[in-house]
């Protein structure tokens, strides 16, 4: 009995030391618990903001690089006209995130701007030689250094005007004629929606020459797929796949005219358009 009654107050102690090592470990179980806690927070808003820093840099590839030139599909080419570069109105609309609308000879192209907030709108008429802009609620006329022109479906706009009054910057060869326009860390090339001229031995040799007084377009539809913008008073050299074309061929002022016409293999043809 002495024995036992020697060994209860030890006992008790035991318990009351287990019992404590328990709590101890349960309170080192919540600290671990609110540290594991803290590092996923901290690794997380750490994601976040790599995240958000990439989604800054945004017009950049992973690689770090600018990204790569956008195709701007165009069915008739820039060109320049007595010293004006005139554009495709409609893939500089598209590359610049504007809309475009065409009724009854009224082009109306809508862009909204951030940094501030403000909707822009542009009003031309095909033909006029001036755009009316409206910033929200006002407006300013502006002079266009060439009339806008319709030929063969497209319409073409003066390019540094259209580029800069949606907030790009156009880029041209050392001919003044486009080549690209850019947007922030954006580039977009104008490419031609037809087929590129022939490098075959059997070409057809082809001189068109224009003298309507306007810029003339001219479709071609057989070997090869082809539009040509030709300048007034210019004379320009193509070399194109023998066979017969279906062409159609539009200025300003100009009915549209649809006619075909063979162009042979290893022969030289003038195509001469107005006066001569």
């Amino acid at each position: 009995m002495a024995a036992t009654a020697a060994n209860s107050p030890r006992s008790i102690s035991d318990a009351s030391d287990f019992q404590h090592e328990r709590t101890t470990k349960a309170e080192m179980n919540v600290i671990h618990m609110k540290f594991f806690e803290r590092v996923t927070l901290c690794l997380m808003l750490a994601a976040l903001f790599l995240i958000h820093i990439e989604k800054l840099r945004g017009e950049e590839s992973p690689t770090g690089q600018p990204p790569a030139p956008e195709r701007l599909i165009c069915d008739g080419l820039p060109y320049v006209e007595s010293g004006v570069a005139m554009a495709p109105v409609r893939p500089v609309c598209d590359f610049l995130r504007a809309k475009l609308g065409v009724h009854d000879g009224l082009l109306t192209i809508v862009k909204t701007f951030d940094e501030p907030t403000v909707t822009r709108t542009i009003s031309m008429r095909i033909g006029g030689k001036s755009a009316q802009v409206w910033d929200g609620a006002a407006s300013r006329t502006i002079s266009l250094s060439r009339a806008t022109e319709s030929r063969l479906g497209t319409v073409f706009v003066p390019a540094k005007f259209l580029v800069e009054i949606l907030g790009g910057e156009l880029l041209t060869d050392k001919n003044f004629k486009p080549v690209s326009i850019k947007d922030g860390e954006r580039i977009g090339n104008f490419i031609s929606n037809y087929d590129s001229p022939y490098t075959g031995g059997d070409a057809a040799r082809v001189i068109i020459s224009n003298r309507v007084g306007h810029t003339l377009s001219l479709r071609l539809t057989g070997p090869q797929k082809l539009r040509i913008e030709v300048g007034n008073n210019k004379k320009i050299n193509l070399r194109v796949k023998p066979g017969l074309y279906y062409y159609q061929a539009g200025c300003t002022g100009m009915q549209t005219i649809k006619s075909a016409r063979r162009l042979l293999a290893g022969r030289q043809t003038i195509w001469a358009w107005g006066k001569n």
